[in-house]
């Protein structure tokens, strides 16, 4: 994981003081994926926030048909997460795909 570019996307949006940044960084653990792996699944707990360093993931929902729903896609330097169980139901009704290799 390249610390500096993470710190660097958190300082675009609120101040940070020098001594924070190892306390952030410890709830961070870098993560390589493959194309087409699924890192959270529908009905499933979530409790992650996860940076996207490189690579692409998308949200989905699978249909009543069996077809699945993209809802939103996530590119490098984005912030991904199913916030609707992060915040407020433990479980989430979406699931979390990488579209590509991917380095979180």
């Amino acid at each position: 994981m390249n610390a500096e570019r993470l710190i660097k996307n958190i300082q675009s949006k609120i101040n940070l003081e020098e001594s924070d940044i190892p306390k952030i960084l410890s709830f961070f653990e870098p993560l390589i994926v493959k194309r087409k792996k699924d890192l959270l699944l529908e009905n499933q707990y979530n409790g992650k926030l996860i940076f996207i360093e490189k690579g692409f993931l998308y949200t989905y929902k699978t249909l009543e048909n069996g077809e699945e729903q993209v809802i939103q896609f996530a590119k490098e330097t984005d912030w991904m997460s199913t916030l609707c169980s992060t915040l407020t139901d433990p479980k989430t009704p979406y699931g979390v795909r990488s579209l590509e290799d991917c380095e979180l």
